[in-house]
């Protein structure tokens, strides 16, 4: 279906892109293309992007062409630019003029002698003073170009469409950069546009139903920090570089300038602020000053009601500090009123147990001990993971241990699986005795490697649940109770106490015969003889 008329002034404009981006080759294949009538869609869209289908053997093929920046152009085919793109300009270009003769006009002048001097490539195409090539400059640059493409946005609920496409469109000035300076543009521009968002929903957060707020906000958090980590991946150690320098300090300024460290957010800021200084940013001075000055913030929001939100404050200064390595000052920052670094904190025992860092382990570890409480439950496990891992290596298998029972109930699993495999055997029994803990409720795998190598062990803990289930004086328990005495039969059994068992049943039988549903539920299980 083909919907479109591009007034004659953008084909023009959209010509002049196709003539200095795409060989004369390729711009042929898609005259045919465009003559064999294989263009089944052609629309535009709000945000000035050409979108279209061109029908190939096997699939069709769906690109767009942005007008404003025809570098972000893109097809499906994975082509940088390609016939595809070629044939939809020339629907558009018969509208006006003659695609052939065009295209004949353009053969001729790449005919007329030293045209091979002359440039074909988008790297070419932009001179070598370009103010892209200045990171002093990207900020105020991609300010003018962002406010431009924000205020054609009129459809506030499609703002992440909007952030999604903006971004497209701002790393295409990138095309001409060197290929490391085209990563920490990329790697700007995804943090501007974050920054700007977060500006946006500060303003007009209350506009947006909640439900939508937060699905949106988880989104396109989701998408610029995938791109941010992408580009720290990239760069790797580059701020050791002193050709990366200006770079990362274009950064480190965009971010001391705009970072939001007061009241609600609507971006993982902290995650954020971690992975660029823990990667990216890791210079000593850089550190040392950037912690003086949220330290001095910190300061001053305790001394008066300075921030609505010190606590995002505490946790960057204290990444700082743990980065330099004074865990003390970090956990005393830490350390703060309805604070909960949890996850931070576990992700520092990540860090040390990768790196073997025991002592500073050891450290982090105590510390973390009443955090764990309230950690969230992938945290938590990870923790006890790195902790017995820790124990293992300095043999502080007591350090292991008293933090399971100071995390019980909690560390329940943790805790019997411990005994276990420590071949406690007898303590995990009367571990469950004392907390009154049906075998239905333990472990399966734990229960049954018991029960098969110590059944006489197991022998108190099923007459202990029979008599609780007895107590509740209701038909459930006592088709329950029968399912434990079956189960009973069994332990009895393999500890070649049989006749035990019929004697203990027999007792049973005598004391709760008034029972009457329970009477009957023995039968129903064939246990009356």
């Amino acid at each position: 279906m083909i919907e479109l008329t591009l007034s004659r002034e953008a084909t023009a404009l959209l010509g002049a892109n196709m003539e200095s981006h795409i060989p004369a080759s390729i711009l042929r294949a898609g005259l045919e293309i465009y003559k064999d009538q294989n263009i089944t869609h052609i629309w535009k869209d709000q945000f000035n992007i050409i979108h279209a289908i061109v029908r190939t053997p096997g699939s069709d093929m769906k690109l767009q062409i942005d007008l404003d920046f025809f570098l972000a152009s893109e097809c499906q085919c994975g082509q940088r630019f390609c016939p595809h793109m070629a044939a939809v300009f020339f629907m558009l270009f018969s509208v006006h003029e003659d695609p052939v003769q065009w295209l004949d006009d353009v053969q001729e002048i790449e005919k007329m002698p030293d045209s091979d001097n002359y440039p074909n490539t988008a790297a070419e195409l932009i001179p070598l003073e370009s103010p892209y090539l200045n990171p002093d400059s990207w900020d105020n640059l991609l300010d003018r170009e962002l406010n431009v493409l924000y205020r054609r946005q009129t459809d506030r609920f499609r703002i992440d469409i909007f952030y999604y496409t903006a971004y497209k469109k701002l790393i295409a000035f990138a095309e001409q950069l060197p290929a490391e300076m085209k990563v920490f543009f990329r790697l700007y521009c995804a943090i501007k546009l974050l920054l700007h968002a977060e500006q946006h929903f500060t303003m007009a957060g209350e506009e947006y139903p909640l439900p939508y707020y937060h699905k949106v906000t988880a989104d396109l958090n989701e998408h610029f920090m995938e791109r941010i980590r992408d580009g720290v991946l990239q760069l790797g150690g580059s701020s050791a570089s002193m050709e990366a320098r200006p770079y990362c300090e274009a950064i480190l300024t965009l971010l001391q300038q705009n970072l939001p460290l007061m009241g609600k957010q609507a971006f993982h800021w902290i995650e954020i602020h971690r992975l660029l200084w823990s990667q990216l940013l890791f210079v000593p001075e850089w550190l040392e000053k950037e912690n003086a000055r949220l330290t001095a913030l910190l300061e001053a929001a305790d001394s008066g009601p300075i921030m609505e939100n010190s606590s995002q404050v505490a946790m960057m200064a204290a990444h700082l500090d743990w980065l330099l390595g004074q865990d003390k000052e970090a956990m005393i920052k830490l350390n703060r009123p309805h604070l909960n670094a949890a996850e931070l904190v576990v992700s520092y025992l990540d860090t040390h147990a990768k790196t073997e860092s025991w002592h500073r382990l050891g450290q982090w570890l105590q510390y973390a001990l009443p955090l764990l409480r309230r950690a969230p439950i992938d945290a938590f496990g990870r923790a006890l993971l790195i902790w017995r891992k820790y124990a293992k290596h300095t043999g502080s298998d007591t350090s292991y241990r008293l933090a399971l029972s100071e995390l019980l109930p909690r560390s329940y699993p943790y805790y019997t699986e411990y005994l276990i495999q420590t071949k406690r055997v007898e303590e995990w029994v009367q571990f469950h005795l004392l907390n009154g803990i049906a075998p239905s409720k333990m472990d399966r795998t734990q229960l049954k490697q018991v029960e098969q190598q110590h059944p006489n062990l197991m022998i108190p803990v099923y007459h202990h649940a029979i008599e609780r289930q007895l107590a509740l004086r209701n038909r459930a328990a006592y088709r329950e109770t029968v399912k434990l005495l079956k189960r009973l039969r069994e332990i009895y059994a393999l500890s070649e106490e049989t006749a035990l068992y019929k004697t203990f049943l027999t007792a049973l039988t005598v004391r709760y015969q008034r029972l009457h549903a329970f009477m009957e539920e023995l039968e129903k299980g064939k246990l009356l003889e």
